[in-house]
């Protein structure tokens, strides 16, 4: 059988408020991200890749318009700083366990 006394020890000794704090703090950014990331993709297939035969004779145009170019760099960004973000998350929760 396992024994969960040293989880329920580490469980008992947490500081929660900290540990909300620094969950908030750190978490904004990533949520930002997140956000720009899915409002970009929206945006992006509402105005740069209109579903019609009109949209696919001004492809060409739209790609190299100032605000799809914008838009797919933010989806761009996002998606590697999400990738970043969550591998310093992973890295940061395996060093907590391994420490504790």
């Amino acid at each position: 059988m396992i024994d969960f006394t040293y989880l329920k020890k580490w469980f008992e000794n947490v500081d929660y408020k900290t540990l909300f704090n620094t969950f908030v703090a750190t978490s904004g950014a990533y949520i930002l991200w997140i956000l720009a990331h899915y409002v970009a993709t929206h945006v992006y297939v509402r105005y740069c890749t209109p579903v019609s035969v009109f949209g696919i004779i001004a492809s060409p145009f739209l790609i190299a318009s100032p605000h799809c170019q914008g838009l797919r760099w933010i989806i761009y960004e996002a998606g590697n700083n999400m990738n970043v973000m969550f591998g310093l998350l992973t890295g940061w929760a395996a060093a907590k366990l391994k420490n504790d």
